[in-house]
């Protein structure tokens, strides 16, 4: 009497599923490389509210019998892709029988087809298909083994329950959501494409190496193919395939430095900025090299020895006024002062020297803007205030004038006329106070200084104050609001008024002579 081993084995597992209530669905004809869809049924009884919407399990199964010690099997490469793909966990069941006559294995073997078997049979169906594109998979096998990591312990249907649960880490949902990611990801570790282009002139080549360094400039190319590609194995014809083109190279930031700018008539300047190595030489074996900040960019080709520096200041950006002032300072002394800038960048607790800037023309010359935020600086430093307020350039053009007149009253060197009709209650040349505020607004804040002067009343054609001796009293900096600066002027004219004697307190600011 003939037994088929094949029909012994999918009993065997049809009563293993019944014994601990799995529900086996049997396909009706083997087309796509299982023979049982399983479900397994999600205990709901753990009290938790996170079960409550949990579905049940599902799995499918290729069963493989056989009278032969081999622990291996030769799987059609068709049916491995079928299962691969399939969004659910999919297992190999090994039953090994001694006799087709007897009704239990003496060995059973589960193997899941997990991400290692995913990467290698998609790896394997794209060299074949690449190579053929008529290829029939069906033809081509794949040897699938089993060890001794996949034997079934007891052999039986809780221990083949017990290793269906531990392959998929008990949570089928899970692994069939990983799966699916794993799907879409494997393959592309290295890249979806690989693209080929063809730079024939110089400009080409030099505007490719300027891409590099994070230059978003349109390059030009003579030809331009990409071909996708997967497991490194690109696709037989390109998907694009051009002539006479442009292309774009984006540049994320790259290593982020601290430099140090030193020269001769200059204080050493520190700046954060990024540094930008570009992969491709210009000539020989230098790499050219950019670094690009806030306030400027540097482009330094060691081969030819070129270095361009560019001013990058917009108008409505916020900088720190006292790096703001370091900024324009190195950008004039390099376009104006004939002298060499040593740049070193910080390497642990020191700074290693790394160029030198020769002096350059540059294509603008920040000549007010130093005027003003060098006054800036000493009005700052003279009242003790922060020199990390925040201003744009345009704030500063906009209110210069206002700097000049402040840093000329902070310095003193200024002679005080000012004409009022309250200087009627004093008398030819009496010495009196005059006193009397003056706001900057910056973006954000307020600072409101407040000065003093002591000097004489004249009586010519008109009534005036006079004085050359104007001194900073008190600084005080808050936020850009009336009703705080309403606040602080008001507690600062009770200190006035509390001083008595002839004090004058003038509300608006008193005009004067050019500085003494």
């Amino acid at each position: 009497m003939h037994v088929d081993i094949g029909d012994v084995g999918e009993d065997v597992f049809q009563k293993w599923c019944s014994s601990v209530g799995l529900n086996a669905h049997k396909a009706q004809r083997d087309r796509y490389g299982w023979d049982y869809y399983v479900e397994m049924a999600v205990s709901r009884t753990t009290g938790s509210a996170y079960d409550l919407h949990k579905g049940n399990g599902a799995f499918k199964v290729q069963v493989k019998s056989t009278k032969s010690r081999s622990t291996s099997v030769q799987v059609e490469l068709s049916n491995l892709l079928a299962l691969a793909t399939d969004p659910l966990p999919t297992f190999y069941l090994l039953l090994q029988f001694d006799s087709a006559l007897e009704n239990e294995p003496y060995s059973a073997y589960l193997v899941c087809l997990d991400n290692r078997w995913v990467e290698k049979i998609l790896r394997r169906v794209r060299e074949v298909t690449i190579q053929d594109a008529d290829a029939k998979l069906n033809r081509k096998k794949i040897s699938v083994s089993f060890g001794k990591c996949d034997l079934i312990s007891p052999v039986n249907a809780h221990g083949f329950m017990a290793k269906i649960l531990e392959l998929v880490d008990g949570d089928f949902s899970a692994f069939s959501k990983q799966k699916q990611g794993y799907l879409s990801e494997v393959g592309f570790e290295d890249g979806a494409a690989e693209i080929r282009i063809q730079l024939e002139t110089k400009e080409q080549q030099e505007q490719f190496i300027l891409g590099t360094l994070g230059y978003r400039e349109p390059i030009s190319v003579a030809s331009f193919q990409a071909w996708e590609k997967r497991f490194g194995i690109r696709d037989l014809l390109p998907t694009i395939d051009s002539t006479q083109g442009t292309i774009e190279l984006i540049v994320g930031d790259q290593r982020a430095v601290r430099i140090m700018l030193a020269g001769q008539g200059m204080e050493p300047l520190f700046f954060n900025m990024q540094l930008y190595i570009s992969p491709i030489p210009s000539a020989g074996q230098y790499l050219p090299f950019r670094l690009r900040g806030r306030y400027f960019d540097v482009l330094i080709d060691p081969a030819k020895k070129n270095i361009k520096v560019t001013p990058e200041i917009e108008p409505d950006e916020m900088y720190s006024i006292q790096e703001f002032h370091s900024a324009v300072c190195f950008l004039n002394h390099m376009s104006t002062s004939g002298d060499k800038v040593e740049l070193a960048v910080e390497h642990g607790n020191d700074f290693l020297p790394m160029v030198s800037l020769n002096c350059m023309s540059i294509e603008k010359i920040f000549t007010w803007e130093e005027e003003a935020l060098t006054r800036l600086c000493a009005i700052l430093k003279a009242s003790s205030t922060d020199p990390n307020i925040k201003i744009t350039h345009r704030w500063l053009h906009q209110n210069r004038e206002r700097i000049k007149e402040s840093a000329m009253l902070v310095g003193g060197g200024v002679v005080l006329r000012s004409e009022g009709a309250g200087f009627s209650k004093f008398l030819d040349f009496s010495v009196v106070k005059c006193v009397f505020a003056m706001a900057l607004a910056f973006p954000d804040q307020c600072l409101v200084l407040f000065f003093s002067a002591d000097g004489e009343f004249r009586l010519e054609e008109k009534e005036y104050f006079y004085s050359n001796n104007v001194q900073l009293d008190r600084a005080a900096l808050g936020p850009r609001s009336d009703t705080w600066y309403k606040m602080i002027v008001d507690s600062q004219r009770d200190v006035y008024e509390d001083l008595g004697g002839d004090v004058l307190i003038i509300d608006n600011l008193p005009s004067w002579n050019s500085p003494v």
